[in-house]
């Protein structure tokens, strides 16, 4: 592994963050619901319950979706095999970017099962972040936001 940039550190997520799963089976969605129901599709459900109000990044702890990685700020709930990651200790856009680079590769060929693959807590836990100070952190989400929102004006035109 290539050297750490000076005052950076590396940590493990679970290190970085609460790892909690929802309580709920994909049935409990509601047509209608008031809040986001993050399941392990690419398009959030709605219920009328929440679980967590707060800054959040999700991952899909199954099927073909495992790798996606979401961010939500808000109340929400969340099915059985979906993974959140919230009260973060970095900055919670940093760590959305860097799962969003390195969280599919990483479980590749981490998965398991036969007819639906899925991933274990044990792939968050042993998942590693280079961490940089926070207002590093926060230069690097401000230039990436700048860069998406310019991407998105092209795409738009």
């Amino acid at each position: 592994m290539a050297e750490l940039p000076q005052n950076w550190i590396l940590a493990n997520l679970n290190e970085l963050c609460t790892i909690t799963t929802g309580k709920k089976d994909a049935n409990a969605a509601k047509e209608n619901g008031e809040y986001k129901f993050f399941t392990c599709a690419t398009e959030p459900l709605r219920i009328n319950t929440y679980i967590i109000d707060d800054e959040a990044i999700i991952l899909p702890g199954n099927g073909a979706n495992v790798g996606m990685v979401l961010y939500y700020n808000g109340k929400f709930d969340a099915y059985q095999r979906t993974y959140v990651l919230y009260k973060n200790k970095i900055n919670t856009k940093y760590l959305y970017y860097y799962l969003k680079c390195y969280w599919a590769t990483y479980n590749k060929d981490k998965q398991y099962g036969s007819a639906t693959n899925y991933i274990r807590l044990g792939n968050l836990t042993n998942f590693r972040v280079k961490v940089p100070p926070l207002n590093e952190q926060k230069r690097i989400v401000e230039k990436l936001d700048k860069i998406i929102e310019l991407l998105m004006m092209l795409i738009q035109d």
